[in-house]
């Protein structure tokens, strides 16, 4: 299971915020995938990959 330290809790943060505040659904999808990558670093290929969602963009 991953760890969340407090860096780690802000990072996460940081991102969300970021993506809330950006223009564009596709800005705002990124922003969550770079989140949920934080969040499940070894899970995330694996979830994406069983999902299939598509994929966001860097603002």
């Amino acid at each position: 299971m991953t760890q969340i330290d407090d860096e780690k809790m802000r990072d996460i943060t940081s991102v969300l915020i970021e993506g809330l505040n950006t223009d564009g659904a596709h800005h705002k999808q990124y922003a969550m995938e770079q989140a949920l990558k934080l969040l499940v670093p070894d899970e995330f290929d694996d979830c994406k990959a069983s999902w299939q969602w598509m994929p966001g963009i860097a603002a």
